[in-house]
């Protein structure tokens, strides 16, 4: 499961109370093709079996964090319960809120 995250991943799908917002090839803060992301995820491996992320929100610095994984091969990104549902798309959703929020990024690069 770690190594399979390996990669850079842009959000595709946004769930909110009132809204929602997809886009299969990423959603972006503007309407420009020049905008950011909404939000990005990076996963590169360290040590051993472990990876780091770095999480961008929009046009933000990014924030870098180690990832542990539970025995189901889930992990948390922030107040998200992540887990991939193909090797190429990742769903989050809010932990005790599931079915409010949620989001879902799709892989751009290994």
């Amino acid at each position: 499961m770690t190594r399979n995250l390996a990669g850079s991943w842009v959000i595709t799908k946004s769930v909110t109370p009132g809204h929602s917002d997809s886009n299969s090839k990423g959603i972006r803060i503007g309407k420009s093709s020049a905008d950011p992301y909404a939000w990005t995820l990076t996963f590169f491996p360290i040590a051993g079996d472990q990876l780091r992320m770095v999480s961008v929100e929009g046009d933000t610095a990014g924030v870098m964090s180690d990832l542990v994984f539970d025995q189901e091969g889930g992990l948390t990104l922030k107040d998200y319960r992540c887990r991939a549902s193909t090797a190429a798309n990742l769903v989050c959703l809010r932990s005790g809120h599931e079915s409010e929020f949620g989001a879902e990024f799709s892989r751009v690069s290994h």
